[in-house]
């Protein structure tokens, strides 16, 4: 006899559901189709999967909705908003079951023993079905969950993890199955739920429901730019959204994209060298519009790549022209420079010092030339002692509070210092200081300067420990580093001012500041110096 079934729309899970296999669904449906808490359902989209029944949210009731996790969700072929079948499944005793990996192609993994037993404790009394992916709880790679595949089960169906059943784990990545994009959903993502409705409703939508738009006659958004401090979740919702969407991810860094001029020399591997603008006479496919030509290489162009310190071998597959025109400006000094329309420039005009891009110039403007900066050669004194509302305890320093021997001790540097202003410099270029006062936070995707942040932490602070995330942030809880860091000029709404006392700094440790702050991963710009650059450039103008 054929089960009684009805359709539901999806929903997000709760936090706690993640990774368990659960389907909350209100009484009402559970009345239609005969179901209990506890009971097994079989979820059909474009494919079938199956999950554990669990009550309702009160607020969910009458609302026709399923909630279950993204794992559920891919299991399912379905994405949230979309209306999937749901009936009351016949769930059988599984003899054994395979399972492997989730990781790319050609790679391995070695797993210790007990790990048959490990998996069958994490699955007890778990529906699973062949194609399935499942967390379980207890194996991570990396600090990150290890999702796994059913590749395979006895019997086929439905099946139900049993004290009996055999497990059997392989250590290298299933054949069919090909890794596509990040595994980030939207129960990942904390604390910005009307941030990740905007976006869905920018981006999801006309991804999975193009026909919506052509229906009512308008164009969907071609974008959507997301912008704000470093470690805040901007990179997390674009992977969760491309997850959820079906879409490919592509990460582009901002040192990875190499603008030049036509005439500059690329080396070429394993020697000579190409012009830039001879790589447009190299065999490709070609696209032209408004703004750029742009060619894709039918030869990948061997050259050299820096990477991690080191020179790499690396290729050219793309390259873009654009098509927008050259300044080129000559200087009464004798100097001659070739710049973009946009290019900012230091003018003197009518007693002030005002930023002019190259369009806006004309002959006869004074502009600002950078000349040697004569410095004290002195390091700063911070006089952490003077600090309000810090005590030194024992060789380190802590917030006042009526338990001191609990609290959080760590170093305060007497002056300043090379690693000091490196350290000043990360924060500035990819850091962020919390709001409330707690914590700072540092976001990069170079695992090598994640290693040399924590080394910064160590070395100046002796902060050992911090909290890191995979999607590349850093995360120290710390009043005391706070406080402090007010102390020397750098909080909140003033990161990015760079103080005075700089000016008298020895010239290593100014160095040691610009390096941090352009070892950044591209989010860095001049515009973040506020206040100082004028002081930075001479006041000696030469007439254009």
């Amino acid at each position: 006899m054929k089960q009684k079934e009805t359709e539901l729309k999806i929903a997000e899970a709760f936090q706690q559901d993640v990774g368990y296999g659960r389907a909350r669904i209100d009484n009402q449906t559970r009345m239609i189709l005969d179901l209990s808490i506890g009971d097994v359902i079989e979820i059909e989209g474009t494919k079938i999967t199956a999950a554990v029944v669990w009550r309702a949210h009160p607020s969910d009731e009458g609302k026709g909705i399923l909630r279950i996790d993204n794992l559920t969700r891919k299991n399912s072929g379905g994405g949230l908003g979309d209306r999937v079948k749901i009936r009351k499944a016949e769930v059988k005793e599984a003899k054994e079951i395979a399972l492997a990996p989730l990781i790319s192609k050609g790679q391995q993994i070695q797993f210790g023993e007990g790990i048959d037993i490990l998996i069958k404790k994490g699955l007890l009394k778990r529906p699973l079905t062949k194609g399935d992916s499942v967390i379980i709880p207890g194996i991570a790679l990396f600090g990150s969950s290890l999702p796994f595949i059913i590749i395979n089960s006895i019997p086929g169906g439905i099946v139900s993890i049993s004290e009996e059943t055999f497990i059997k784990v392989k250590e290298e990545a299933a054949r069919e199955v090909e890794i596509e994009g990040p595994r980030v959903s939207y129960e990942d993502i904390g604390g910005l739920h009307e941030e990740i409705l905007k976006v869905r409703e920018m981006i999801e939508l006309p991804l999975k429901h193009p026909e919506l738009f052509d229906r009512l006659g308008i164009d969907p958004p071609k974008g959507v730019l997301l912008h704000g401090p470093p470690g805040t979740g901007k990179t997390l919702i674009a992977k969760a959204v491309a997850n959820e969407s079906n879409a490919n991810f592509y990460t582009i860094n901002g040192p990875e994209i190499m603008c030049v001029d036509g005439e500059t020399k690329i080396l070429t591997n394993p020697k000579g060298y190409v012009k830039a603008k001879e790589v447009f006479d190299c065999k490709g496919k070609k696209y032209d519009n408004n703004s750029s030509i742009t060619i894709a290489l039918k030869q990948p162009l061997a050259t050299y790549a820096f990477k991690d310190g080191k020179i790499t071998k690396a290729h050219i597959t793309h390259a873009t022209k654009l098509k927008a025109l050259t300044y080129a400006l000559t200087f009464s000094d004798g100097n001659e420079i070739r710049s973009s329309r946009n290019q900012p420039f230091l003018v003197y005009n009518s007693g002030n010092l005002i930023w002019r891009r190259t369009l806006d110039l004309k002959t006869g403007d004074y502009v600002a030339r950078l000349n040697e900066i004569k410095t004290k050669e002195e390091s700063y004194k911070l006089n952490p002692n003077k600090i309000k509302g810090i005590v030194k305890l024992g060789k380190g320093y802590t917030i006042k509070s009526k338990n001191l021997q609990r609290s959080n001790k760590i170093r305060l540097p007497e002056k300043s210092s090379e690693e000091l202003m490196e350290f000043l410099g990360l924060l500035v270029s990819d850091g962020n200081i919390c709001k409330r006062g707690e914590s700072i936070t540092f976001s990069n995707n170079d695992e090598e300067l994640r290693k040399r942040f924590k080394y910064l932490l160590k070395c100046v602070f002796s902060i050992k420990k911090s909290k890191e995330y995979k999607d590349g942030r850093i995360v120290v809880y710390s009043k005391t580093l706070v406080v402090f860091l007010k102390h020397i000029d750098f909080y909140y709404s003033n990161k990015v001012h760079i103080p005075l006392y700089f000016y008298n700094l020895p010239t290593n440790e100014i160095k040691a500041f610009i390096k941090g702050y352009f070892d950044g991963d591209g989010t860095a710009s001049f515009n973040k110096l506020k206040g100082s650059s004028i002081r930075i450039l001479s006041a000696q103008l030469k007439k254009l």
